[in-house]
């Protein structure tokens, strides 16, 4: 995957500019203000990846006024990837892959650039998920006067990487200042990498769709974009069926109808102006030209069949992401990996199909395709629960600063910002996110074909419910939504309930908000409305698990998704998990056979309890416990909660 670029000298990139990608996730979203460099960074990827030449390298204007068109002060964009090591088949780069991944996986210089200094950090993070010893890291570009050369961007004149390669170079030799010797070091360090780039860019597709791309133009099975989705080659194809015993018959016969026409005219003959036979580059062309050419994209509208070209704008929009997310969610060209990259996805779109369009880039992601997206649509951001947002803001030096938050936790990454920069952001990412989001669910929950929503506290949860929901998902539109707490789900209800209170609002879907109970248990005193509900979970000691208003007067006990779950599951769940201080818990407690639920099926001690806790807060033990209980259910058909039920009836009533 690509986790990051440098570009420099590129339309509003002056300076070499790190730009953060990807920390190890498919998903990365930009946001900003028009004219800050969102589009700027996947269409120079796009440069990088599939121009040839550089007539169309959007060059900074103030570059090209300065004369700042070659040497290291040229443009240059270098993306940084990260690949696994099994990935790369070629035996001939491994070696020099190798050498190459330890410089930059290694490389600290004493008084980095600022840049630099975020590339070294950056990289830090990304070590502690993928181990040098399995994945190569590097960074190459290409360099506006030199596009065919391999360029390391701001390391290229890095005097660690060129002694590393060119074994002419002595480490006590000073810089090397005379112009021709420079040459030839240059040009010592390009053969010793020669094909290196052309070889790395072969494992990937990368897909490249501006806002103003011609929907009906780029969707024809004939075009090299769709080529590379459908994982197939078209005049392959057609090669193979056709076969060179074919070609020659044809060719063949041509000669003697020709031949004929000669004897006829006597003095006057047909020759060919540069090859007289049919070439099989000739008959292919000609077969797209009448068979692929005249065949448009339609959409299927009740018993009518629309051109593509015929939709509004928006409805283009939609059918572009869904093309496309019909031909990647199977793997269909293994061999190389996909990134996808959209200009504003949402542009031209209704409110209620901005989250269609994300919900399918999100699965594409989880897929394993790399999703590349601008947008100024927030609401993506408390439903992309795995991926990257990077908020753009132009400085006054004319310095693109970026500020990147995981959406795992993305509010509490925005919540210490806040600390740090004294509650002053560049927007209000937190606010706008759910104003946008909530726009999206109410227009969601009208007319026939509405969603259903399940909003939650956290991520485990969702793993929960997206197993006991699988059908209602299937058939009911339901989308689960976790949004990082209780007063994160509050606060959605709350924004949620004034407009759907209203009379002929026309709504057909539902909404079913569900936190746990603490000790500080949320109040609303807000009137009931059809079709929102919100409760709390509660464990009742004579009748279990219970779904609860918000307002209901019992606090206590505090009570957790953990705490809810069917008994038996439960335990031996936790038998899977190779901690010392759990198993030891789980021997000294036998199950409780009668317990009606995950609560009551250990009797510990208080001491115990901080043990099991302290479990479950530790790590990734929620999740990973989430996964085991779920595998465990599908193994053995579990028992399904009561309270689930209740939930379920609700959404299918």
């Amino acid at each position: 995957m690509i986790v990051a670029a440098f570009i420099q000298e590129y339309k509003i990139y002056r300076k070499s500019t790190y730009i953060p990608v990807s920390f190890g996730e498919n998903f990365a979203g930009y946001i900003g203000e028009n004219g800050v460099g969102k589009s700027t960074i996947i269409e120079a990827l796009d440069r990088f990846f599939n121009e040839k030449e550089t007539r169309e390298w959007n060059v900074n204007r103030q570059a090209r006024i300065e004369g700042k068109l070659s040497g290291q002060d040229a443009s240059f964009i270098a993306p940084v990837f990260l690949i696994k090591k099994s990935f790369l088949k070629d035996e001939n780069y491994q070696v020099l892959t190798e050498k190459l991944s330890s410089f930059f996986w290694s490389f600290s210089p004493q008084n980095p650039h600022r840049d630099v200094q975020k590339f070294i950090e950056h990289r830090e993070t990304l070590k502690a998920k993928f181990p040098p010893e399995e994945y190569y890291f590097f960074v190459i570009g290409k360099r506006y006067d030199a596009i065919r050369h391999i360029n390391f961007g701001p390391f290229h004149q890095e005097r660690e990487l060129r002694e590393m390669f060119v074994n002419s170079l002595k480490n006590d030799e000073p810089a090397v200042k005379n112009s021709h010797a420079q040459h030839a070091e240059e040009d010592d360090f390009q053969a010793v990498f020669k094909g290196f780039s052309e070889n790395i860019l072969e494992l990937y597709s990368y897909l490249y769709i501006p806002v103003e791309t011609d929907v009906a133009s780029y969707t024809k099975l004939e075009t090299s974009a769709m080529q590379e989705l459908t994982g197939s080659d078209i005049r392959q194809a057609i090669i193979n069926a056709i076969g060179p015993e074919v070609l020659g018959e044809i060719n063949d016969r041509l000669d003697m109808f020709v031949e004929g026409i000669h004897f006829m005219l006597g003095t006057y003959m047909y020759k060919g102006t540069r090859h007289d036979s049919l070439r099989m580059s000739d008959l292919v062309k000609k077969i797209i030209e009448a068979y692929f050419s005249v065949k448009v994209l339609h959409k299927k509208v009740g018993g009518m069949e629309i051109p593509v070209d015929s939709l509004s704008s928006g409805e283009k929009r939609r059918a572009l992401i869904d093309v496309m997310h019909s031909f990647l969610k199977t793997d269909n060209n293994p061999d190389k990996l996909a990134i996808i990259a959209i200009d504003e996805p949402e542009a031209s779109l209704h409110i209620a199909a901005c989250f269609h369009q994300f919900e399918r880039l999100r699965e594409l992601a989880q897929a394993g395709h790399q999703i590349l997206t601008t947008t100024h649509w927030f609401g993506f951001l408390p439903i992309v629960s795995e991926g990257a947002a990077h908020s753009l803001v132009l400085q006054e030096d004319g310095h693109v600063e970026v500020t990147s938050f995981d959406l795992y936790a993305y509010r509490e990454k925005i919540k210490q910002d806040r600390e740090v920069l004294k509650g002053k952001l560049p927007y209000d990412i937190s606010l706008k996110s759910y104003n946008d989001l909530v726009q999206a669910i109410l227009s969601s929950v009208r007319g026939v074909n509405c969603y259903n929503w399940l909003i939650c506290e956290g991520a485990s949860e969702k793993i929960y419910f997206e197993y006991y929901f699988s059908k209602e998902i299937e058939e009911k539109n339901l989308r689960i939504l976790s949004v990082g707490g209780a007063e994160e789900v509050k606060k959605i209800y709350e924004y949620l309930h004034i407009p759907m209170r209203e009379k002929d609002v026309g709504l057909h879907g539902k909404v079913f908000c569900l936190i746990d109970t603490d000790e500080t248990a949320k109040e609303l005193g807000m009137p009931p409305v059809k079709g929102l509900e919100f409760k709390r979970l509660l464990n009742d000691p004579q009748k279990g698990t219970l779904l609860v208003p918000i307002d209901h007067p019992v606090k206590t006990p505090p009570t957790e998704i953990e705490d809810c779950l069917e008994p038996e599951a439960f335990f031996k769940t936790l038998l899977q998990f190779d901690d010392a201080e759990l198993e030891e818990l789980l021997k000294e407690n036998p199950p409780n056979e009668k317990a009606k639920n995950s609560l009551e099926v250990l009797d510990l001690r208080p001491s115990d309890v901080a043990v099991l806790k302290s479990f479950f807060d530790k790590d990734n033990n929620k999740f990973d416990f989430a996964a085991k209980y779920i595998e465990f259910l599908k193994e053995n058909e579990g028992k399904t909660p009561a309270w689930i039920e209740e939930m379920r009836k609700f959404i299918n009533a």
